[in-house]
């Protein structure tokens, strides 16, 4: 089963648009900002739940991205230098589970 990583999106800071709903005081628009991914970990790797394979540099702040689960790096969609999203698939984990 291929197992995407994701960056986790608490470690994403947000822009806020200036347009304010006027009954709710609360941002309308709100989108997460892109990281520069370098990857710790090459394809074909075995790795394990919660180790790291990844980290990011978002607005100078530094993201450590780990594996979702136990398996084989099988296959990466970010390469080094790239930015990415948090809804954007990093790379897959074969994983048995």
């Amino acid at each position: 089963m291929k197992v995407p990583i994701l960056i986790d999106h608490r470690a994403a800071p947000v822009i806020k648009d200036e347009n304010v709903c006027e009954c709710k005081k609360e941002p309308v628009l709100m989108t997460y900002k892109k990281a520069v991914i370098y990857w710790q970990k090459e394809m074909g790797a075995s790795v394990s739940r919660g180790e790291l394979v990844a980290e990011g540099e978002i607005e100078k702040q530094s993201i450590a991205v780990t594996a979702p689960s136990d398996g084989i790096l099988s296959e990466i969609c970010v390469m080094d230098g790239q930015k990415a999203g948090v809804d954007m698939p990093l790379g897959y984990i074969e994983s048995e589970d």
